[in-house]
C-alpha cells in the first residue's frame, strides 16, 4: 500500500474523489493527508489538511496532484523547492486511466520514450501521461510522404535547420501558423503561432531524443506507404490501419464504419486518452493491449 499526500483543494478534488476511493478501497493507497495554499481548513472529506509549511517529506510514497495538467509545472516546481523528487509526482487524471500502476508509472518517469508521429498523437500521449516531451514532432503535422522520408533518414533531419515558407491562414480557426522546410520536407506547426516558437521548441526537443528508446508510429491505409514503414530499422513501430487485418504487425481500427463523420486520424488521436489500450504496457513494455472491442 502506497501512503500519498494530495495536492489541491479545488474542482479537481471533487471530481475525482471518486477515484481516490476507489484506490482507498482496493488497498492500493493510503491517504495521509491532503494540502493547498489555502490556511482554514482543519479536514476536508474527512482527510486531514496539511498546510505547506508542515509537509513531511517522509511521511508519504507519492504526491497525487488534484489540478489540470497546465499547472503541473508550476506544482512540480514548487514541490522540487520543498525537496519532493520529480519521480514520485503522479497527476490524478493519469490514476484514472486502464492499467495505471504506481510502479508502472515511475518506470515510464525514469525512461520516457522519444514518440515520432506524423500528427498530434504523442503530444496527446506525452500530454495524457503528464510526461516531458521528448520529441520535436510535437504540435504539427506532414504529409505521410515526408514523415517516411524523415524516417529513413532521420539523422540527417535532426541535424538541419528549420526554414519558415509561410504564415498559413486557417480561417475556421481565425489564426496563422507556420509552415516550415527540413531540407526537403514540410511541417505544418499548426498549434504554434511564431516560426520563432517553433524553432525554440523544435531545437530544444531535439536534444531530448534517444532513438535507441523510441516509439514510431503512422496511420494510413495505403498499401505501398504501410509496406515501407514496416521495412523501417526500428525497434517499435506502430501502425494504425482503417480497416480489419489479420497482419500482426498492423493495429486495426476497423470501426471507422461505427463512426464514418469522424475522420480517421481523430479515431487515431482518440487512443492517445488512454480508453482504447493501455498506454502503460505502450510505453513501458512495447505491447498494445486494447481495452476495447468492436463488432
Amino acid at each position: 500500500m502506497k501512503k500519498c499526500l494530495l495536492w489541491g483543494t479545488g474542482y479537481m478534488l471533487g471530481q475525482y474523489y471518486k477515484t481516490i476511493l476507489y484506490y482507498e478501497k482496493m488497498g492500493k493507497v493510503e491517504i495521509c493527508g491532503i494540502t493547498s495554499d489555502e490556511l482554514y481548513y482543519k479536514k476536508i472529506m474527512g482527510i486531514d489538511f496539511i498546510p505547506k509549511k508542515d509537509i513531511d517529506i517522509s511521511s508519504f510514497d507519492y504526491l497525487i496532484i488534484m489540478a489540470e495538467a497546465d499547472m503541473l509545472r508550476a506544482i512540480n516546481k514548487e514541490a522540487a523547492a520543498m525537496g519532493i523528487d520529480d519521480s514520485i509526482i503522479v497527476p490524478i487524471k493519469v490514476m484514472a486511466l486502464p492499467g495505471f500502476d504506481f510502479d508502472k508509472y515511475q518506470a515510464i518517469r525514469k525512461n520516457v520514450p522519444t514518440i515520432i508521429c506524423p500528427n498530434c498523437w504523442g503530444g496527446m500521449i506525452y500530454n495524457r501521461l503528464g510526461l516531458e516531451f521528448k520529441s520535436p514532432f510535437i504540435n504539427m503535422f506532414e504529409s505521410h510522404d515526408d514523415f517516411l522520408k524523415i524516417l529513413k533518414n532521420i539523422e540527417l533531419y535532426m541535424k538541419s535547420e528549420l526554414q519558415l515558407v509561410e504564415m498559413k491562414y486557417v480561417e475556421e480557426a481565425g489564426f496563422s501558423y507556420p509552415v516550415v522546410k527540413c531540407v526537403d520536407v514540410t511541417l505544418h506547426c499548426n498549434h504554434y503561432h511564431s516560426f520563432e516558437e517553433v524553432n525554440k521548441c523544435w531545437e530544444r526537443r531535439k536534444k531530448r531524443m534517444d532513438l535507441s528508446n523510441s516509439i514510431v508510429m503512422l496511420y494510413d491505409g495505403d498499401p505501398d506507404r504501410i509496406n515501407q514503414f514496416k521495412n523501417l530499422e526500428y525497434k517499435q513501430k506502430i501502425c494504425f490501419v482503417p480497416y480489419a487485418s489479420s497482419d500482426m504487425d498492423l493495429m486495426s481500427l476497423d470501426y471507422t464504419r461505427m463512426v464514418p463523420e469522424m475522420s480517421f486520424w481523430k479515431i487515431v488521436n482518440e487512443g492517445a486518452h488512454g480508453y482504447l489500450y493501455d498506454l502503460f504496457e505502450l510505453l513501458l513494455n512495447n505491447k498494445m493491449c486494447l481495452l476495447t472491442e468492436f463488432e
